[in-house]
């Protein structure tokens, strides 16, 4: 918790340290992701190594809060929130540090580290990071992205299982996403 507490402080900081007066921005975000991974629950009686692959597709909503961090308007730092879903288990993204480079009027990249927590049945947390390429659509409000996303090492620790007292192994998940993602700009 004090480390959560901590990481929250370091980007609140970042965030309030601008290079210009109000240069704050709000981006909301909606599209669709594919993703591709793998839950590891160790060897299992049976002989089998335990893996079990993922693959899909869902909706995919995000929310960031940048903060222009140079007076040209190029360099923007941030934090944010990513909400969606792997094989109907719920992923909440946290971008503890997402940085975002405007190289061009309308062209962007970036890249983010953070950590995710997968809700299957037990918390599931780990690392979560990514990089993007965008491009502002229409004016400076309306962005179309391209996203990489991976999530390395979500573990859920050993359970007992309240049925027969045995206890349930450590589940361990890996992910890689591409999101397609509109943005709005306020």
């Amino acid at each position: 918790m004090v480390k959560q507490l901590a990481i929250v402080g370091i980007a609140v900081s970042l965030l309030l340290s601008s290079a210009a007066p109000f240069a704050a921005e709000l981006v909301l975000q909606a599209g669709v992701q594919q993703f591709d991974g793998s839950q590891d629950k160790g060897p299992q009686q049976d002989g089998s190594d335990g893996t079990l692959e993922l693959s899909g597709s869902s909706p995919s909503f995000g929310l960031v809060l940048y903060n222009n961090i140079d007076t040209k308007q190029r360099h923007w730092l941030g934090a944010g929130f990513d909400y969606y879903e792997l094989e109907s288990m719920a992923l909440k993204g946290f971008r503890a540090i997402d940085y975002q480079w405007r190289f061009s009027e309308r062209f962007y990249t970036g890249a983010y580290i953070g950590a995710a927590s997968l809700d299957s049945g037990y918390p599931q947390n780990g690392y979560y990071f990514g990089a993007s390429l965008g491009a502002f659509v229409w004016q400076d409000k309306l962005s179309l992205k391209a996203e990489l996303r991976r999530g390395e090492g979500l573990a859920r620790d050993k359970l007992p299982d309240e049925q027969d007292g045995s206890v349930q192994p450590d589940l361990f998940l890996d992910f890689n996403s591409l999101a397609l993602q509109l943005g709005w700009h306020f």
